[in-house]
């Protein structure tokens, strides 16, 4: 089955890699007005009014709020074969991003792959990933459940709700995960350290790798360490005072809160000390 690809930005790059040595879904055209491929793999264009006719499954690998305006213009060039998939990567997105496209007889899904992707992906990039697959068309969902099998990933097709909560779960994973490193490196700016702005990502690599390791392999409440979690009260105590950021303060009350419910008694002084702490 032929694959397009319309936005080749950092997902876009990570599928057609994970599918260029796919017999079963072969990367046909890429659509870019930055990407330069070797043409024996596949053809290029710079728009979609350039492309030819379009068939099987496309790949809308574009930011969210442009969307709905890219399937406008897929839809003006009357370039898409009947049966053909449309899908968009967005995890915030349901498929009806796509109404226009299924309004007028087309296959409409999303497809989120639940993993960060850079522009130096490896091919394996998709291995092990969880890929939500929301759509109303069976077909669709059979289609694209295929694809992600062949890219070594794991497909779940999953309902519109469930699948924005899937991704904000990961935002909170990924992206808040930057941020404490972010936020960790602002604790650090009133020290006596000599550091410079890779002080935290270098200095504090380490622990990060081990408590993720400590997590896949032995969950919760194990893997928790820390003074919130034996209960440490006159610890947090300090910390808290230390911080003269009140939102990084709430921040540390917040989190602290949560590790002490899984690990502490509710009856716990440190459990109450820190229900008083934030609202």
């Amino acid at each position: 089955m032929n694959v397009h690809v319309v936005g080749a930005g950092k997902l876009g790059l990570a599928i057609i890699k994970a599918l260029n040595e796919s017999h079963t879904f072969k990367i046909t055209s890429v659509i870019s007005l930055t990407h330069k491929q070797n043409a024996s793999l596949y053809s290029t264009y710079c728009s979609v009014s350039e492309a030819p006719l379009l068939d099987g499954v496309v790949f809308l690998c574009v930011p969210d709020d442009v969307i709905y305006e890219v399937a406008n213009k897929l839809l003006a060039t009357n370039k898409l074969a009947a049966g053909t998939i449309i899908c968009h990567v967005s995890g915030a997105r349901s498929s009806e991003e796509l109404h226009n496209l299924k309004e007028a007889g087309f296959l409409v899904a999303s497809f989120h792959p639940m993993q960060t992707f850079t522009y130096r992906n490896a091919i394996d990039a998709f291995e092990g990933v969880h890929i939500s697959i929301e759509s109303s068309s069976a077909d669709a969902c059979e289609t694209l459940l295929s694809l992600a099998q062949e890219m070594g990933a794991t497909g779940n097709v999953i309902d519109a709700e469930t699948k924005t909560n899937l991704h904000l779960a990961g935002v909170i994973i990924s992206n808040f995960m930057a941020a404490l490193f972010l936020i960790a490196g602002d604790v650090l700016q009133n020290s006596n350290l000599e550091q410079d702005a890779n002080f935290v990502r270098h200095h504090f690599a380490k622990i990060a790798s081990q408590t993720l390791e400590n997590i896949l392999l032995n969950g919760f409440p194990q893997a928790i360490t820390g003074p919130a979690s034996r209960g440490d009260l006159q610890t947090v105590q300090k910390h808290l005072h230390l911080l003269d950021n009140g939102n990084i303060a709430s921040l540390y009350s917040i989190l602290s809160d949560r590790l002490a419910q899984e690990t502490l008694e509710e009856n716990h002084p440190l459990r109450t000390f820190l229900k008083d702490t934030h609202p």
